[in-house]
């Protein structure tokens, strides 16, 4: 376990602020979490306009179905086309309007998840994201040590989404985290 990491990543825990020298690296993205990825992407229907947050190597867009536009963002642009986005940095800029937003691997490391969701609920319908939750992981020094900056249990994680009118319509388990997909009464 890695002290210094989890001393930094306690203090941007108090302060705001994201680990952009960890993220800009390639070799920080495990391949293994394309897995993941791709088990969200069973949200997505045909057509879909698609905004993805955390896109690292752009996994979804290879299987999203026929006729989806795709917007892929994370914390450094990888690649043309991708855009910028630090969570951790609002406000965003405008992204249009989307019918599903795709959040793998990425809300362990907001520190205000309350005020993203409050930003980008209002441009899509439907929510597909994986959360390490606090049940799974519930050592708050390895959890820092791994980067994450808070630590909701599965119903507290759950209960960030209603204020905006998202209900939790399927779970799945993927290793030591929970899979979840909303949507707005009406979508």
């Amino acid at each position: 376990m890695n002290i210094i990491r989890a001393v930094k990543t306690y203090l941007r825990s108090k302060f705001g602020g994201s680990d952009k020298s960890r993220w800009s690296s390639d070799d920080s993205l495990n391949p293994n979490w394309d897995e993941r990825t791709i088990m969200l992407g069973r949200y997505i229907r045909p057509g879909d306009r698609v905004i993805e947050f955390g896109a690292g190597k752009m996994a979804l867009r290879n299987v999203l179905p026929e006729g989806c536009t795709y917007l892929a963002t994370d914390i450094v642009s990888r690649e043309p086309g991708m855009l910028a986005v630090d969570l951790n940095q609002l406000p965003l800029p405008d992204l249009g309007k989307h019918d599903i937003a795709v959040f793998s691997g990425v809300f362990e490391y907001l520190t205000d998840v309350s005020a993203v969701l409050s930003v980008v609920g209002p441009m899509v319908n439907r929510i597909a994201a994986s959360y390490m939750v606090f049940e799974n992981k519930p050592d708050v020094v390895r959890r820092r040590a791994n980067g994450c900056v808070n630590d909701y249990t599965e119903a507290g994680f759950i209960e960030l989404f209603g204020p905006l009118g998202f209900s939790l319509t399927d779970k799945a388990q993927w290793k030591q985290q929970v899979l979840f997909y909303f949507e707005k009464k009406g979508s």
